[in-house]
């Protein structure tokens, strides 16, 4: 899975493949190294949450991945075939995360490079708040059944 906002390189996916090889996970994320950061009240409010969302994953799931927004993923066989049943609201990443968690699938990453967005990014503040509500009902659920 890559994002089509040009922001991830394509020379990376090999590099996620090679990651599940040796590691022998089930799905393995490029986490951004350098965020491209901005100054606007949009974007502060955007950083926001996403710091919510990566703390409280964090907390939750006891794992260590440190962007829980990036939009470059490699799935196994079986990854796909458990998380098939997932049907991922806009933003998707964290939604699958803890459902891969969930399954106990394994979980790796490797450190990428973000290259600069070709457009705007479709997050506006409305879809910001759904995403933020989306993820704490996605959590609720994932506390429940992990009890």
């Amino acid at each position: 899975r890559i994002d089509s906002d040009g922001e991830h390189n394509v020379s990376d996916i090999e590099r996620l493949m090679n990651e599940a090889s040796v590691s022998k996970a089930n799905v393995v994320t490029g986490q951004r190294t350098n965020f491209n950061k901005k100054s606007g009240l949009l974007d502060f409010l955007k950083n926001i949450g996403k710091a919510f969302i990566n703390l409280s994953s964090r907390k939750l799931t006891k794992i260590e991945i440190h962007d829980w927004w990036s939009g470059m993923m490699y799935f196994d066989k079986k990854a796909i075939y458990s998380l098939s049943s997932v049907r991922p609201g806009t933003y998707p990443e964290a939604e699958y995360y803890l459902s891969a968690i969930s399954k106990d699938l394994i979980i790796s990453t490797i450190d990428i490079e973000q290259n600069i967005r070709d457009g705007e990014s479709t997050m506006s503040l409305k879809r910001g708040i759904i995403v933020v509500l989306r993820f704490c009902i996605i959590a609720l659920s994932y506390l429940i059944k992990r009890r």
